[in-house]
């Protein structure tokens, strides 16, 4: 299912986020600790093409175009730029999100030799490279229809009061959802009650429509926790356009068509942001091991 409002265009991105109710002190909380790039790691903006794929390894081959560069990190708010050229091997974490250009996730499997794409990609001192988001230049990827008969919702919580959650969907639109006593709430595949529903949380949602719109759930999946997340916060520093990236408090963030952005509990769209904006980010950290890289956003939230 589409949860969308990433992108404009199929190579346009710009992400943003905010409070709940006020804005926190900026920097990087939750699990996973800080996650800015030490000194003498790199960011890498990167365009190509794909001329391998070990599936078993989880690696590309990737033949750098020339416009490609790696900014070095030389501590404090010293960076120095050099060009990259030739052919990388590019890891891939768990966390990596490879998508096509309307920012929806593909699969490692689905990528061939010889297709166009662009690279945001993290480089070891010793130019060991690790990717934060590869967009592949392919068709845009189907999400199969909801079976007829049945009634699911996907989206983030944008309020609460008492049994009624206010769900902003993956479509935009508001839907009421009640709680009642035979509501079943999990996550993780465990029971937890209804209290444990909180803002910023991504749910799956399932129950009978009533005539108003609202949705009686008889079950509540919690797919992403925002209070057991990792967070970011502070003024956007850096934008990478056509990516769905950008740097929050000296962090890698990338984002994806599965991203919500919010702004004033509303459906938002990523080219609102602006460098110097303030936002929190909600998402799952990037490590390669336990060295934090970045974070995976799922929620954003604009002021």
């Amino acid at each position: 299912m589409k949860k969308t409002w990433k992108r404009a265009g199929s190579l346009a991105g710009m992400i943003v986020a905010l409070v709940w109710i006020c804005a926190p002190v900026p920097g990087v909380t939750g699990q996973g600790g800080p996650s800015p790039l030490a000194k003498g790691w790199g960011r890498i903006v990167a365009s190509g093409t794909i001329t391998g794929v070990d599936r078993d390894r989880n690696t590309l081959t990737f033949a750098l175009a020339p416009e490609s560069h790696v900014d070095w990190f030389q501590g404090g708010t010293a960076w120095r730029r050099e060009t990259l050229a030739g052919t990388r091997r590019l890891r891939l974490l768990p966390a990596t999100l490879i998508v096509d250009t309307g920012g929806h996730g593909i699969t490692l499997a689905a990528i061939r030799p010889g297709l166009p794409a662009m690279l945001w990609a993290v480089a070891q001192p010793d130019m060991q490279l690790i990717g934060v988001i590869v967009e592949i230049a392919s068709p845009r990827v189907t999400t199969p229809a909801v079976p007829s008969g049945s009634v699911s919702r996907a989206g983030v919580v944008v309020g609460r009061s008492g049994s009624m959650i206010d769900l902003l969907t993956s479509t935009g639109s508001r839907r009421s959802i009640i709680v009642t006593g035979a509501t079943v709430i999990r996550v993780n595949g465990q029971a937890v009650p209804p209290a444990a529903v909180a803002p910023y949380d991504v749910l799956e949602v399932g129950g009978p429509l009533n005539s108003d719109g609202s949705l009686a759930a008889t079950r509540i999946d919690i797919s992403f926790s925002a209070p057991d997340a990792a967070r970011v916060s502070g003024p956007v520093e850096q934008v990478i356009g056509g990516l769905g990236g950008l740097v929050v408090a000296q962090t890698m963030i990338s984002t994806s068509a599965d991203t919500y952005v919010l702004r004033d509990s509303a459906r938002a769209d990523l080219s609102q942001a602006v460098s110097g904006q303030p936002m929190v980010v909600y998402g799952i950290p990037l490590l390669d091991g336990a060295t934090p890289i970045g974070l995976a956003a799922r929620v954003v939230v604009i002021r």
